[in-house]
């Protein structure tokens, strides 16, 4: 069949709404893209339809980013992505500034149509922004890991750290890995309760595969339903897409509730530890107020965030130490007079090690 004898079998109503929409998303192409807001840092100059798109690879964009900033001695500069702009902040005392001590104007966050909405569901706290959800579940982590509650789990980190400390020792040419396993059990029992013995362990591996994967996919510029988010508000026979997505979500808040579910058991068997899975389900999932969807991603999210932070900064603690050795002997010294050479340091020895 030839494509104008396709084209007369489409139904005209179809038809019809598919070029009424076209030319409703091409007006709004155009308006967005000449109207760019102005009053922003200064960046490179954006092209009408890709704007800096073309300027931001797809593998380790951060390099590129931090060459592009040096040209901005202010400290911060901004990069289009279609009529999108993305601040880039290349200065701590910037970025300390604008984050911290104004926080209560930068808190929030843009819209994220493909992590946010079509992968997360709206449920991670992650992409949302400041409003009321947010504050919701920034609530339950605050009362669960800040202040006495977080003493909780002090001889989880105590055991965890004598356990990396003999590890680097006996093996110490697998440093790396050390760190990882130590990362990873260390934050799943906080999470969950439970620790493991290795950081490739099958259920650890997916966690940290999913949180790449969604690093990823959220690099500025990648997703074109980002820059052009009129999209996602397209019948689902014109956006395909949203079926895939979909399902990725099912299966997502299956793997999350699937972990908390284990906590659940282990509660109903009174061999529950503690953790954040135990304490908000001890509390009831009406009195916290949370959908599956958020509540698998709440305590995932614990997870998903700190086994990377923590190997990330251990990793530059053990640079720091190489690069420094004058620093480690002040450490160490330190230590052996407050510690000595007949236990390992606690919790209670913190205020008697000024320089640690």
């Amino acid at each position: 069949m030839s494509t104008q004898g396709a084209f007369r079998e489409l139904p005209i109503a179809r038809v019809q709404l598919a070029v009424a929409l076209a030319a409703v998303a091409l007006a709004y192409i155009f308006h967005t893209l000449t109207r760019y807001p102005s009053g922003l840092p200064p960046g490179p100059k954006p092209t009408l339809f890709n704007g800096n798109r073309g300027l931001i690879p797809r593998e380790r964009p951060w390099l590129k980013l931090a060459e592009i900033g040096k040209q901005y001695p202010a400290g911060l500069f901004t990069i289009w992505t279609g009529p999108r702009p993305t601040i880039v902040v290349t200065s701590a005392k910037v970025a300390a500034d604008l984050l911290d001590k104004r926080s209560n104007i930068y808190s929030s966050r843009p819209r994220f149509v493909v992590a946010g909405e079509l992968m997360s569901g709206g449920n991670s706290i992650l992409f949302a922004p400041y409003g009321d959800k947010w504050r919701r579940l920034r609530k339950l982590y605050h009362a669960a890991l800040m202040g006495k509650s977080a003493d909780t789990y002090r001889p989880i980190q105590e055991m965890e750290a004598k356990r990396l400390v003999n590890e680097l020792v006996t093996n110490p040419e697998k440093w790396e890995k050390h760190i990882e396993r130590f990362s990873a059990s260390s934050t799943v029992a906080i999470a969950y309760g439970r620790r493991v013995d290795s950081a490739d362990v099958g259920f650890i591996r997916s966690i940290t595969e999913r949180m790449e994967a969604l690093s990823t996919i959220n690099l500025p510029g990648k997703q074109i339903l980002d820059s052009y988010p009129f999209l996602q508000d397209l019948p689902e026979w014109m956006t395909p897409y949203k079926r895939r997505w979909r399902s990725y979500r099912e299966e997502s808040d299956r793997f999350w509730m699937g972990l908390v579910g284990q906590v659940e058991e282990r509660i109903k068997l009174a061999t529950a530890a503690p953790s954040f899975a135990k304490d908000l389900l001890e509390r009831g999932r009406e009195a916290v107020g949370l959908s599956d969807g958020e509540f698998g991603l709440l305590v995932g999210g614990i997870v998903g965030a700190g086994i990377e932070t923590t190997s990330g900064s251990l990793v530059a603690f053990m640079l720091a130490m190489v690069s420094f050795p004058e620093a480690q002997r002040k450490a160490q010294a330190e230590l052996d007079r407050v510690v000595g050479l007949e236990r390992s340091p606690t919790w209670e020895d913190e205020e008697n090690v000024e320089f640690i």
